[in-house]
């Protein structure tokens, strides 16, 4: 048994007949034992992700999530619709990023912003993509 187990305290939740909960998880508070009940993460790649964000103070984008090292971003796919960074899904984030058109500080990488700057930038001086 992983040491953090020994730390949680037995929580009760009971849901009234008819009322449905979302399941959240904020990427920047969740503790370690959360990020252990996403499917493909495990007590080592949780604590990858709780030590980069130490490290970082907090996560400012999905992008460095999605650097944390040893981290698959299929694991993080899998668990798009509870992902959160505020008040952005994962999921979100990930539809942006097939939108190039999408630019916002939350959503997208300051490389992908550069680059579209500069197909722009052609663009307009009448050269190609």
């Amino acid at each position: 048994m992983p040491a953090w187990w020994a730390d949680l305290e037995p929580q009760s939740l009971s849901i009234s007949e008819g009322i449905q909960r979302q399941v959240v998880l904020d990427i920047n508070s969740a503790p370690l034992y959360q990020w252990c009940l996403l499917e493909g993460i495990g007590e080592g790649r949780a604590t990858r992700i709780v030590r980069e964000r130490e490290r970082l103070g907090e996560f400012k984008s999905f992008t460095q999530l999605e650097d944390v090292p040893g981290l698959p971003i299929n694991c993080l796919k899998k668990a798009k619709h509870i992902l959160f960074l505020g008040n952005q899904s994962y999921e979100s984030y990930l539809g942006s990023q097939a939108d190039p058109t999408v630019l916002s500080k939350n959503t997208v990488s300051s490389k992908t912003s550069v680059e579209a700057q500069a197909a722009e930038a052609i663009t307009t001086a009448g050269g190609t993509k």
